[in-house]
């Protein structure tokens, strides 16, 4: 697949294509693309609620629902481990994901 950097316009290929619309559908709020209600992610709901260990539980099962719906295009990609570190009063997220046979680690 080839896409387009959001920022720059650059045209983008491989692994760095495949991250962009991760980030993208991890971003999106679920049900608020207007001709795609069920593309997104519920991780959004997430921000703005103080970290706690049940919070880190709902925003792992979160991240890995958004990979795992279909309507994501996500398919290419399996996130394998989600990890999410409680810090201060948010989180820090690492993805290991597996994207064209290779493993690779994502930090959010």
């Amino acid at each position: 697949m080839i896409g387009v950097d959001p920022e720059t316009g650059k045209t983008l290929t491989g692994l760095a294509q495949a991250l962009t619309r991760a980030s993208r559908a991890l971003a999106t709020p679920l049900g608020t693309k207007e001709k795609d209600r069920a593309y997104g992610s519920e991780v959004p709901d997430t921000l703005g609620t103080h970290a706690s260990p049940s919070g880190r539980m709902i925003l792992i099962n979160r991240i890995f629902r958004t990979f795992r719906n279909p309507n994501n295009g996500l398919q290419d990609i399996v996130a394998k481990k989600v990890t999410a570190l409680i810090v201060g009063t948010g989180y820090h997220v690492s993805i290991q994901v597996v994207y064209d046979g290779q493993e690779h680690e994502v930090t959010l």
